[in-house]
């Protein structure tokens, strides 16, 4: 009797540990998300291979990169980009394309959660003949 006990518990116990790990196994661990900073931390990065500012967010930082990244804009391209609320657009940006300049849109978030724009460009380089 004594050794189906320590079988019960022991098979109680892997499956709370498993029941456990396939909970965390959705979440972004602790630690690995991106600190909201303001505007100039948060695009450092771009502003050191040539991007600038060309369109601040609407809305007030701090912010932080969300994962749906960013979208490139070139020459003959053009762009619209959504944020929504539900189903409600809370902001929209159209971009057409500049023979001058590339442009850069970045999605960022708030620390109240809230979606927002900014936009970024480049002079584009001449080619040589």
């Amino acid at each position: 009797m004594n050794r189906r006990w320590v079988m019960a518990v022991v098979i109680v116990g892997v499956g709370a540990a498993l029941w456990l790990w396939s909970r965390e196994t959705g979440r972004v661990p602790q630690g690995r998300e991106q600190p909201f900073t303001d505007l100039d931390a948060v695009l450092a990065s771009y502003k050191a291979s040539g991007w600038e500012l060309d369109r601040a967010p609407p809305f007030p930082g701090p912010y932080r990169k969300t994962p749906e990244g960013e979208s490139m804009v070139g020459k003959d391209g053009g762009v619209v980009r959504r944020v929504r609320d539900g189903n409600a657009v809370v902001e929209e940006l159209r971009l057409d394309g500049n023979p001058e300049f590339d442009q850069l849109v970045v999605q960022l978030e708030t620390p109240s959660g809230r979606q927002t724009l900014a936009v970024l460009k480049r002079a584009r380089k001449p080619r040589g003949p």
